[in-house]
């Protein structure tokens, strides 16, 4: 395995590191705080409580995964 050519200051631009930041913070929050997990998941109709955590963690992967697809300019 070989890192890529000036790796630090790559993985700080890359989208999909941020987003992955992002996520963390998120997740950490509602671990912290699960109570307003159940307080957001009880605004939603019974029907869709079932499939709310799928259609989250599969709208966080797709959006780090499509910023990974996506070409990123070079502020350099």
């Amino acid at each position: 395995m070989k890192l890529i050519e000036d790796w630090a200051t790559q993985i700080r631009k890359a989208w999909s590191i941020r987003l992955a930041g992002v996520a963390g913070v998120i997740g950490a929050y509602f671990v912290m705080y699960p109570h307003e997990l159940e307080r957001l998941s009880g605004m939603l109709p019974e029907a869709y409580r079932d499939v709310f955590a799928l259609v989250a963690g599969l709208l966080i992967f797709a959006t780090a995964s499509g910023a990974r697809l996506v070409k990123q300019g070079r502020d350099e």
